[in-house]
């Protein structure tokens, strides 16, 4: 009884990890659906989506924990920006990350990445959004 538990047991565990290695496909995680449908915000506008990801740093960071002075604080950054490049299947950004679980995922975002900036002389607003404490960069990425 317990070999075959044994190997059971070690069954699983090969069967996770070959599981684990094996690159996950990108997925599409909102589908298009009839305009109707969708919130009047939700519509697509004229521009295509452009994103880069960038670090800032801090060199003068307080650290209410610590009470430390003068620590370095990086954050990483994603960009999304009205963008000059049409965005479709051979040029669409992928993410590819692990869920707190260890779980690879990999989806696609409706944009380019480092496309130029569009040319225009409009002007266009800056939105600044946060994920919030549990989300990560890389959960929203259907901006269009």
């Amino acid at each position: 009884m317990f070999k075959i538990m044994l190997f059971s047991l070690s069954t699983i565990i090969c069967s996770q990890q070959a599981i684990a290695s094996v690159p996950p496909t990108p997925e599409q995680l909102y589908t298009n659906v009839p305009s109707e449908m969708s919130p009047d915000l939700a519509k697509a506008g004229g521009y295509s989506v452009g994103v880069r990801t960038m670090e800032i740093t801090d060199k003068n960071y307080y650290d209410p924990f610590t009470n430390a002075d003068n620590k370095t604080r990086t954050l990483k950054l994603e960009v999304w920006y009205p963008g000059s490049e049409k965005v479709n299947s051979n040029n669409a950004t992928t993410y590819d990350n692990v869920t707190r679980s260890g779980q690879p995922f990999s989806i696609i975002a409706n944009a380019v990445r480092n496309s130029a900036v569009v040319n225009t002389a409009g002007k266009f607003p800056l939105i600044i959004l946060s994920h919030g404490y549990t989300g990560y960069r890389t959960i929203m990425p259907k901006f269009r």
